[in-house]
């Protein structure tokens, strides 16, 4: 679990798509916690195959599904060769679950520092632009904002000229207007008019 869940984080970096990145990770973690589990066990016990198996062994450990599944199996034979009467050693000794463990806890802290790296690196980057655009937005929604304040007037009473009646004029000017909004406006204004 704490190694197999920044693994799954760090491979999600390299999916664009939620639904495929899930599907993906999922098989993979079939593929390397069951099938190849499985294939080393049996590869282990052909005698052809043994010396492949003591070097594929050591890549196939480099997943975590891989290292519980074989910690899983490892446990198990144990419990049949203690039914048949063959000397086992202690459930944490380094040939049942030592070494999975090992690996696990190893794993755990590379690949949950490694997501750190990733996350810093790619979405650092992308923080940083978005900052910067926000930035750039805020000045200018601040200079548009004080502009506008300075650019519209209200042609109603303003309270404390002695009027009592405090109702605002919708009417505002309106100095400068780009041709798109201006569009918009007049399309509105046209639909008001038809009401």
């Amino acid at each position: 679990g704490t190694a197999a869940v920044p693994l799954s984080y760090c491979y999600g970096f390299a999916f664009t798509s939620p639904a495929s990145a899930q599907v993906t990770i999922a098989g993979m973690n079939f593929v390397s916690g069951f099938i190849m589990v499985i294939a080393s066990f049996v590869m282990a016990h052909i005698e052809s195959t043994e010396p492949a198996n003591s070097v594929l062994v050591h890549l196939y450990r480099l997943f975590p599904s891989f290292s519980l599944g074989e910690g899983l199996i490892a446990l198990s034979a144990r419990k049949v060769q203690l039914a048949y009467g063959i000397p086992v050693s202690s459930p944490l000794s380094w040939t049942v679950v030592g070494r999975p463990l090992t690996y696990l806890a190893a794993q755990a802290v590379i690949l949950f520092s490694l997501t750190l790296l990733l996350e810093h690196l790619l979405c650092g980057a992308l923080l940083d632009a978005m900052s910067a655009d926000l930035g750039s937005w805020m000045s200018s929604f601040r200079a548009r904002a004080a502009m506008g304040y300075s650019l519209l007037r209200d042609s109603g009473p303003t309270p404390g000229d002695g009027g009592e009646d405090l109702a605002l004029s919708t009417e505002v000017t309106i100095v400068e207007e780009d041709v798109d909004v201006a569009e918009e406006r007049e399309r509105i204004e046209s639909m008001m008019k038809r009401r």
